[in-house]
């Protein structure tokens, strides 16, 4: 009794050493789940930035300038070094609202072009409509200053040439 009782524990130390450390999550079909590669936080940082940068480039030469591959790497590295000592974004930058924001990055500067376009559309119509009906004339700017009863003197202001005391 006592042997059996012997190879009882040894064969659940084999099964414990031999036992996955996790549970395995199992398939419709039975078989197991493979785990997903691990998530490179910087690369889709640095991604993510060049992208934004691409986006804005042309709205914003500068940041062409800023962020280069140099600058990007270094930014990511730190970003992802933080992300990782933290457990932030270990499921990709994207996670679960990817798709939306990838159409937010596309459509809100398309936006921004279209709104500033009908904008400019726009006043040039009303420039186009207010010439044709002769609404807009040129100022005249030499137009002589009013003539007033005062004579030059401490209380009044004079604009032009300036005209002794006494003399007309």
């Amino acid at each position: 009794m006592e042997a059996l009782q012997q190879l009882q524990v040894e064969a659940l130390e084999v099964d414990a050493l031999s036992a996955p450390a996790e549970p395995v999550a199992l398939d419709a079909q039975g078989k197991p789940i493979q785990a997903p590669e691990p998530v490179n936080v910087a690369a889709e940082v640095a991604a993510a930035v060049k992208i934004a940068v691409g986006i804005l480039s042309p709205v914003l030469p500068s940041l062409a300038e800023i962020y280069t591959d140099q600058t990007v790497g270094a930014c990511a590295e730190a970003i992802a070094g933080v992300c990782n000592k933290h457990g932030w974004l270990q499921g990709g930058l994207m996670g679960k609202w990817g798709g939306e924001i990838a159409a937010a990055a596309i459509l809100i500067p398309i936006g921004i072009a279209t709104y500033n376009g009908v904008k400019g559309d726009l006043a040039q119509l009303q420039v186009k409509a207010a010439a044709k009906d002769g609404a807009v004339k040129s100022a005249n700017l030499t137009a002589p200053a009013p003539v007033t009863d005062q004579a030059p003197g401490s209380n009044t202001v004079t604009m032009g040439t300036v005209q002794p005391v006494g003399e007309s």
